[in-house]
């Protein structure tokens, strides 16, 4: 009858109008959701572009932090150990030595006549000379070996598991390469010369003042007798080459 068409036009009317709904609704969800996974996509990127800031930015802080650890611990001239940094080097040196019973020469190395040769070349070239110093030296001594710039013309260096025998060999080797360079001056070439006081651990002291002490009076030995040598005070025994 026609309340049964009415009725099954309307519900079809209204399946018609729900599929419609639904297919508006579906296609809106699927809009969102492509909105969605391109904000998710953006934030990854922004997340990454984040992190490689924050990782280059960290490397920076830690590259700086280096530099400062480095000048805090290195003479700025030589770029060798400043004294301080020298000093907790040298006392851990003895503290282990003593543990395992082994031995230490320490060597403290002055370059001679340095003031003349800065008044009459000046103090640029002074400087550039005690660099060549400096890298002389370096290139001269063992990866355990322990060097520093004391003060001015000064080095000290600090030989581990070395007795003094063989210190006095290796000093020798530094003083000839130092006396075998040729070195850039004013107007012409020039030379220079270094003197060499060594000590020995344990036999010429059992600290750091007593054995600095020790070498240093050998270095004075070593000027007094002419410079241009190696003295070991406690063992009367030198090298030189005239």
């Amino acid at each position: 009858d026609n309340n049964e068409l009415i009725t099954a036009l309307k519900q079809a009317s209204d399946t018609h109008r729900l599929r419609k709904e639904n297919h508006e609704l579906v296609e809106k969800l699927e809009e969102q959701n492509k909105i969605l996974l391109a904000k998710e996509a953006e934030l990854k990127t922004l997340n990454a572009e984040l992190e490689k800031k924050v990782e280059e930015r960290t490397h920076e802080l830690s590259k700086a932090n280096a530099r400062l650890s480095e000048l805090a611990m290195t003479d700025p001239l030589t770029k060798l150990l400043n004294r301080r940094s020298f000093f907790e080097k040298f006392d851990h040196e003895i503290e282990r030595s003593r543990r395992y019973n082994h031995p230490i020469c320490i060597a403290m190395i002055d370059v001679d006549h340095f003031k003349l040769f800065n008044d009459m070349e000046g103090h640029p070239l002074g400087d550039e000379a005690l660099k060549r110093v400096a890298n002389l030296l370096k290139a001269n001594i063992r990866k355990i070996d322990v060097l520093c710039r004391y003060g001015g013309e000064e080095f000290c260096l600090v030989m581990p598991e070395t007795d003094v025998t063989t210190g006095l060999e290796i000093c020798e080797r530094l003083r000839n390469a130092i006396e075998t360079t040729v070195f850039q001056g004013s107007e012409q070439k020039a030379y220079l010369t270094i003197s060499i006081g060594i000590s020995g651990f344990p036999e010429d002291g059992q600290n750091r003042g007593d054995l600095i002490q020790m070498a240093d009076q050998a270095l004075y030995a070593a000027k007094k007798a002419g410079r241009n040598r190696v003295v070991s005070g406690q063992h009367n025994a030198s090298f030189f080459v005239s």
